[in-house]
């Protein structure tokens, strides 16, 4: 009586194979550990809002964290692009979409990686990996599609330079779903995919989570483009096209969100979804 309370989330994992299990252990260490860096004063994260952990439960899958208060950005961005909007808050959805670029940059100055250039072979093979899962699929209709995303992914690698292969924290899930919207500020939920990688790796996946808005019918391209307008300039690019025509590391990872995705789809029987993805 008396004390202090809070609101907390319990958040536990439900791998269905001994294998899972051990990925699931090693996500919810993960996890654990870059909310605690991030919580840090003392490591330059200041303004970087993410949850806050309060325990760690390796054992039982489990990591408990302080509630944030805050909308989802996803279903504020879902309810401002219908054709039929109930409300008028683009305004402040594109200053948000500007916050998410932001974020993303300062999170990753913070954990850049100088001393581990990005491996970019591995992330072709993966490319090649996935596109193969997609070819066994009926819908898949040119056999020499493959050869000829891989070859454009590995032509013009002398162009890339060091600076392009810089590696920092990734978030791993990074789109609008993961993110708290509280006024002018955002909040990052779900580190359980961080890893280290390229820094186009999140960027790429913000924009592509926003191209899957524009492909259903209910919303309106205009909005959504805006979105990721104001994105990339929060983060500090040009234009997607921009990015798009002067960025090869751009134009791979954009590559690896599709196919992977196509592959997904494919192993997951959605035929349907894959097929409007593929066209």
């Amino acid at each position: 009586l008396g004390k202090p309370t809070c609101e907390i989330v319990v958040k536990t994992y439900r791998p269905t194979s001994n294998r899972g299990v051990e990925r699931a252990r090693d996500r919810v260490k993960t996890e654990y550990a870059i909310l605690k860096a991030l919580e840090n004063p003392g490591s330059g994260c200041q303004g970087l809002r993410t949850v806050s952990p309060l325990l760690c439960l390796p054992d039982e899958l489990t990591i408990v964290t302080r509630k944030s208060d805050g909308e989802n950005l996803q279903s504020l961005l879902e309810r401002e692009a219908r054709v039929f909007p109930r409300g008028n808050e683009i305004s402040r959805v594109m200053m948000l979409a500007g916050a998410c670029g932001r974020w993303l940059m300062n999170f990753q100055r913070i954990t850049r990686l100088d001393a581990y250039p990005l491996d970019l072979s591995a992330v072709i093979d993966k490319i090649d990996h996935l596109v193969r899962v997609c070819e066994s699929q009926m819908w898949w209709s040119s056999p020499r599609l493959r050869n000829q995303i891989v070859s454009y992914c590995r032509a013009g690698r002398e162009r890339i330079t060091t600076a392009d292969l810089i590696v920092s924290g990734v978030h791993g899930d990074y789109f609008a779903g993961n993110i708290l919207a509280h006024g002018s500020d955002v909040t990052v939920l779900d580190f359980e995919m961080f890893r280290y990688g390229s820094v186009w790796a999140d960027v790429t996946y913000f924009l592509h989570q926003l191209q899957t808005l524009s492909l259903k019918p209910t919303f309106r391209p205009r909005v959504v483009g805006e979105a990721a307008t104001a994105f990339l300039a929060g983060y500090g690019v040009g234009l997607a096209e921009d990015c798009l025509r002067q960025n090869r590391l751009f134009n791979i990872f954009s590559i690896l969100h599709i196919v992977r995705r196509l592959a997904d789809s494919a192993r997951n029987g959605g035929t349907t979804r894959a097929k409007r993805w593929y066209v």
